[in-house]
């Protein structure tokens, strides 16, 4: 099974989570890939050191922290949640989960009502 991890936040602790969770599911046969806003934080982070497939960052540079700047998170996480929707089409995942929905609900639901998709969205409800 092709899945798609997405974490808004690709730093630190997250990081970690989605790294032991990219184990697992390789460990049981699936292929995996892992997609963030973030770039991750610095070397030596846990999904860079585990051969994950494919590590996309979906901002495009600075762009990112231009929006946090003007107080724009939502739409930086609602613009993200769109780009990894879209990943996932192109990469045809099977399922698509979101490590951390907390606060990407209303983006993923705009985003669901404007683009459909063959995947199974799921997605995790508790910071990690």
């Amino acid at each position: 099974m092709r899945i798609l991890l997405y974490d808004h936040d690709g730093t630190g602790h997250h990081l970690e989570y989605a790294g032991h969770l990219a184990a697992f599911l390789r460990d049981q046969g699936d292929e995996v890939s892992f997609a963030s806003w973030d770039r991750p934080s610095r070397p030596g982070d846990p999904i860079i050191d585990q051969p994950l497939g494919d590590v996309t960052h979906l901002a495009h540079e600075g762009s990112g922290d231009r929006l946090a700047r003007v107080g724009a998170w939502p739409l930086a996480r609602a613009q993200g949640v769109h780009r990894c929707l879209r990943l996932g089409s192109r990469g045809e995942a099977d399922v698509i989960h979101f490590l951390f929905l907390d606060r990407s609900g209303l983006g993923l639901l705009a985003s669901l009502s404007l683009r459909s998709t063959k995947a199974a969205v799921f997605g995790t409800l508790f910071h990690p």
